[in-house]
């Protein structure tokens, strides 16, 4: 487990966020997008229990260059502002906003870490 999960961070939701920049993407690139929603393990792996893990996959096809039109992500920092995420799991953490801050600004309190790859985990501070 990763050392700074605790019995607090597991007692909220891991949000798994799956996205994708392009329809044409999401239609080509179906490996990316399975990638993504298999990181649901790590979250396992992490301690999370299948009922606490959140996937948010309503931004498929939609670029990070804006979160106006990002109703996924627009809920991922709604309830990571309200307290309710412990965990944030994606295939890269450029996968929340292009600068790699948006979700940090809007948020606080967050610690990336490397998890296997490109893969990236965002624990909340508690």
């Amino acid at each position: 487990m990763l050392q700074h999960v605790t019995a607090h961070h597991l007692s909220r939701l891991a949000c798994l966020y799956v996205r994708q920049s392009t329809l044409q993407q999401v239609f080509e690139n179906t490996e990316s997008t399975a990638r993504q929603y298999a990181l649901r393990e790590r979250a396992l792996a992490l301690g999370w229990a299948e009922e606490r893990i959140v996937v948010i996959d309503q931004d498929l096809g939609h670029s990070a260059a804006s979160t106006a039109d990002r109703l996924g992500f627009q809920q991922l920092v709604a309830r990571v502002v309200l307290g309710q995420v412990g965990l944030v799991v994606g295939l890269e953490v450029s996968r929340l906003a292009r600068d790699g801050s948006r979700l940090a600004s809007s948020a606080g309190n967050l610690c990336a870490y490397p998890l296997a790859g490109r893969h990236s985990a965002v624990v909340i501070r508690a």
